[in-house]
């Protein structure tokens, strides 16, 4: 087996989008679509993690492996070490979300490299916008390129720091730019295994974002700058936002 592995925790039950997975775009399940991405990196196995039949018929039809996984799993962090866990798998691993096929392949390629250095990698943008949308994750960077918080705000009120236009900036002071999280994370499987071996950390129940319990367990993130954030499908609205699909 590769020491690369792709997982992409592709689930059937989504409250704002029911069945996304199975939405045809341009003539194609939007699952098909972020499998074809997937398979354009280098020297991967790629495996599809889900809940339904359906979705595992569409990774047969696109000649790829697939994990029949419970139902209950809370996110794909659990999903992907669930997968890990069940190949016995050591080596690196990208958690590459379904319903994200306009990620770049070269990016997923970095991340790969970028797991040379860090226990944990994922991407980022410059954040473009409206800083007050709480759908839209900011993160902290610091000088070695390492995510140091993150927040739905753009204010971070356990962290200092250094916004992308340069300016510092102190715990709950508003930030002038940010940083974009965007949400494909890169694991060591034995780094994966603690993370999700770990309580949920108080700030990451009240946030809900799960990379806090990674940086409060002393995990280091590193961190890969893309030109821009690609447009996942969360909801039907965004599918308008695709444009023509070239993958």
């Amino acid at each position: 087996m590769p020491k690369n592995l792709i997982v992409i925790p592709a689930r059937i039950g989504s409250t704002r989008f029911p069945k996304k997975m199975l939405h045809e775009i341009q003539g194609k399940p939007l699952i098909d679509w972020t499998i074809l991405a997937a398979k354009k990196t280098e020297n991967s196995k790629i495996l599809i993690a889900t809940d339904d039949d359906e979705i595992a018929k569409r990774a047969k039809a696109n000649n790829t492996e697939f994990l029949m996984t419970p139902s209950n799993i809370n996110s794909g962090t659990e999903r992907v070490s669930y997968v890990v866990e069940k190949l016995e798998f050591e080596g690196k691993v990208i958690n590459w979300q379904g319903d994200e096929p306009l990620v770049e392949f070269q990016d997923i390629n970095k991340l790969f490299k970028l797991l040379d250095k860090h226990d944990v990698v994922t991407l980022a943008t410059l954040y473009k916008g409206n800083l007050k949308n709480q759908n839209k994750v900011k993160a902290n960077i610091n000088s070695k390129m390492e995510a140091i918080d993150f927040s739905r705000e753009n204010t971070f009120p356990h962290s200092d720091g250094i916004s992308p236009s340069g300016k510092s900036f102190l715990k709950n002071q508003k930030w002038d730019q940010c940083w974009e999280h965007v949400g494909i994370y890169g694991y060591h499987s034995k780094v994966l295994r603690k993370w999700t071996d770990s309580k949920m950390s108080a700030r990451e129940k009240k946030e809900k974002l799960e990379q806090l319990t990674a940086l409060e367990i002393g995990l280091k993130i590193g961190v890969e700058i893309i030109k821009s954030s690609p447009v996942g499908i969360n909801t039907i609205e965004d599918i308008s936002n695709l444009g023509k699909l070239k993958i």
